[in-house]
């Protein structure tokens, strides 16, 4: 007996999120939506990983650094505490289900180097628990 006919509900709930991103990319290829709307799509992967890069810090002066950085702080703080609260939420879901003991610290600790290091690596999409991505 096959795990479909046995667990179909269970299978297609815990996969919707998969399935559902899996047609609207078929759909997006087969309509050319992309051309359509003007939309840039991933044309494939790097073969390299981006070179190690400081030049944020190459600056005329000490000054304009510092003021790129309080323009950019009341912004980054959001994220942080918005990042931290999804992390949390999902962290605790999942505790819940599988009936474990998650170090919050330890998380917490785990995203922000993640972060941090991907920062130097061009990263531009912050490092978090998502319930999409964890229920796939």
């Amino acid at each position: 007996m096959m795990l479909v006919d046995r667990y179909p509900k269970q299978i297609i709930w815990r996969c919707h999120h998969l399935i559902l991103i899996s047609l609207g990319a078929i759909v997006v290829y087969y309509f050319e939506l992309d051309k359509k709307y003007q939309i840039d799509m991933l044309k494939g992967f790097p073969k390299t990983l981006p070179v190690l890069n400081f030049e944020f810090l190459r600056r005329d002066s000490f000054s304009s650094l510092l003021d790129d950085i309080a323009h950019m702080l009341p912004s980054a703080v959001v994220l942080v505490l918005a990042c931290n609260c999804e992390t949390l939420r999902v962290t605790r879901r999942i505790e819940n289900e599988k009936k474990i003991v998650v170090d919050y610290n330890q998380e917490l600790i785990a995203f922000g180097a993640a972060n941090l290091l991907g920062s130097f690596y061009h990263s531009y999409i912050p490092c978090v628990a998502s319930n999409n991505r964890t229920s796939i």
